[in-house]
């Protein structure tokens, strides 16, 4: 799992100093980053410490590196190995949602958010081919529960083995599934034994193809 929850110590002034350089009250700036004013004062004034994702929106909206909002050289220095993976990242967008239970019809899937990751996770597959995906559904719990983000690439990008977890698109329609090739058919096989796995034959295939697209990485919400 890729963790987005770890903090830092950020300089508080430096922050104030660049929000109003750039001539922003902190409600609006809290407003461009999604939260509260207050939070932005205790940020400011030390009291509260910002999650990796949110220090990453404050310098987004700042025009600023995270490195430059850190505390001092020397925990710079000590923070080099999560600093690597903050700036070396790619910004990708969160669609709502692949369904984790019976195939559900999807269309125009909605832009939720966005989210960055390290530029390594994604294994040299261009960012264009990649994507978060907002879960819905149990019939993956407890591996993948219900509001858990996936990272997924591409299926003409990477190599699907028989245990993979897919997203799997059929016919307009999509389900998360751990994949299996039985040779003249494929097996979509849930976590939750309260689903049934699910057998498509290489016929069906032949009339509608099928699209995978592998998990890469999971992003537990809860």
């Amino acid at each position: 799992m890729i963790c987005m929850n770890s903090k830092l110590s950020v300089q508080g002034k430096k922050i104030r100093e660049l929000r109003k350089a750039k001539g922003l009250s902190s409600d609006k700036l809290a407003e461009i980053v999604g939260t509260a004013g207050a939070y932005i004062r205790e940020i400011e004034l030390g009291k509260s410490q910002p999650s990796l994702r949110m220090l990453e929106k404050i310098a987004q909206a700042l025009g600023v590196s995270v490195a430059e909002l850190l505390t001092s050289p020397e925990e710079k220095k000590d923070k080099l190995g999560q600093l690597e993976e903050i700036t070396d990242t790619v910004l990708l967008p969160v669609y709502r949602g692949v369904p984790a239970g019976p195939f559900r019809e999807i269309s125009d899937a909605e832009i939720v958010d966005y989210l960055s990751v390290p530029r390594r996770a994604l294994k040299g597959i261009p960012k264009d081919y990649t994507a978060w995906i907002e879960v819905i559904g149990d019939s993956m719990s407890p591996e993948i529960e219900h509001g858990d983000l996936v990272l997924v690439a591409d299926g003409s990008w990477v190599s699907i083995n028989n245990g993979d977890r897919v997203i799997a698109i059929l016919d307009g329609e999509a389900t998360l599934k751990r994949f299996y090739d039985k040779g003249d058919y494929i097996i979509l096989q849930p976590i939750n034994h309260n689903y049934e796995p699910m057998m498509i034959s290489k016929e069906k295939l032949d009339e509608m193809p099928l699209y995978l697209y592998k998990v890469l990485a999971v992003l537990k919400r809860y």
